[in-house]
């Protein structure tokens, strides 16, 4: 299934779920209606950044729309946007720093947890922008 074909399955979605038109979808999302009609058209090849992040905030697995793997729909824990929702593992680790040193070995044993589902969240979240990027340069190549 192409790009366009998977966007217009979540414009659909979006509509059957809020019970808007397509002018109401894209006010929801946030996008200028001639910018969403394009796209979900096919007018235009080339996604813009601005209307992939306004998608992704909406819930779109960028991952699923560009290349067709995963869920349509983030987990409701990947709620963050890409350019937001994922802190550098040394902002991760001093943050966590600061709450260990006022705790128990059982706290400490519970933030260590914690840590180790940020890190894996961190790592999937930088694996998939390295996707991304692939996945727009082949595409830019292929022009």
């Amino acid at each position: 299934m192409s790009i366009n074909k998977r966007l217009n399955e979540y414009v659909d979605y979006l509509k059957e779920k809020h019970g808007k038109s397509e002018t109401g979808v894209s006010k929801k999302v946030g996008i200028a209606q001639s910018t969403f009609h394009k796209a979900i058209s096919g007018e235009t090849k080339h996604l813009k950044d601005s209307l992939l992040e306004a998608l992704a905030k909406n819930g779109l697995n960028i991952h699923w729309l560009l290349l067709g793997e995963g869920e349509m729909m983030r987990e409701p824990q990947d709620k963050k946007n890409i350019s937001q929702g994922s802190h550098s593992v040394a902002q991760v680790g001093q943050t966590n720093t600061a709450r260990q040193s006022n705790s128990t070995g059982a706290d400490m044993q519970q933030e260590l947890e914690k840590l180790k589902k940020e890190l894996e969240h961190a790592r999937s979240t930088i694996a998939l922008q390295a996707k991304l990027i692939k996945a727009l340069e082949q595409s830019s190549d292929n022009k």
